[in-house]
């Protein structure tokens, strides 16, 4: 008996979902789409030439990662991130990434530090006129480096499930003296793993992510402070 060929609008459709969480998604983490700007589902299936089920899946996928807010009978936005969401995140992160730190510079020394130093080589001529989305790009690799050398997939998949949030806070942060600062942390973090210092890695490590903490939740009371005056 002839089997029956896979079909062709099912694997499509899904594509085309696929395609919408990626769009959606890289605009509302470069700050394309603000903390809670209403997510129009008809305008984003025509601005994207497509159905709007692909558009309505992709929002759902989002939800599920915090980054969009599904209201019943009001529409989805962007989340807007509370005090409390950023300190919850920030203790699950230094949890995390001091783990998978720890791991990948014992198991995977010399390809951690290269690979660190190679990404910091990259960037360091583009920090005087950096755009975020390289930024974004950049701090994405270097903290993802830890979690690649630590050989633990069930680890380095609970960090990718808070890494959206993180840079979801991010997107109020990019601030020249932010970026300077977090660029000394990343470099003065691969001077101590290639020194052998893991402790005082760990140590600017944790110093680095407190950081983004004060950074996103100042940034939450300036923007509540220009709402409540709007």
């Amino acid at each position: 008996m002839q089997e029956l060929s896979t079909s062709s609008d099912k694997i499509e459709i899904a594509s085309l979902a696929d395609e919408c969480y990626k769009r959606i998604k890289h605009d509302i983490l470069v700050g394309k789409i603000s903390w809670g700007a209403r997510l129009n589902v008809i305008s984003l299936a025509g601005s994207y030439g497509i159905s709007r089920s692909p558009v309505v899946k992709a929002i759902d996928r989002l939800s599920m990662e915090r980054l969009v807010r599904i209201i019943p009978n009001k529409g989805s936005f962007v989340s807007i991130p509370t005090e409390d969401d950023v300190v919850e995140v920030t203790e699950i992160r230094l949890m995390i990434e001091n783990t998978l730190c720890t791991l990948a510079y014992s198991k995977n020394k010399d390809k951690l530090v290269e690979s660190l130093k190679k990404l910091d080589a990259s960037i360091l001529p583009a920090m005087q006129n950096i755009q975020f989305e390289d930024f974004l790009e950049y701090d994405r690799h270097f903290h993802s480096t830890f979690s690649t050398y630590a050989n633990n997939n069930r680890l380095r998949a609970y960090y990718e499930s808070i890494r959206s949030q993180i840079e979801l806070f991010r997107t109020k942060t990019f601030y020249k003296q932010n970026i300077e600062h977090a660029m000394k942390r990343h470099t003065g973090i691969t001077e101590c793993l290639t020194n052998g210092d893991l402790g005082r890695a760990l140590d600017i490590l944790k110093e680095h992510i407190s950081d983004v903490q004060n950074e996103t939740i100042e940034s939450i009371r300036s923007e509540k402070e220009v709402l409540d005056y709007e």
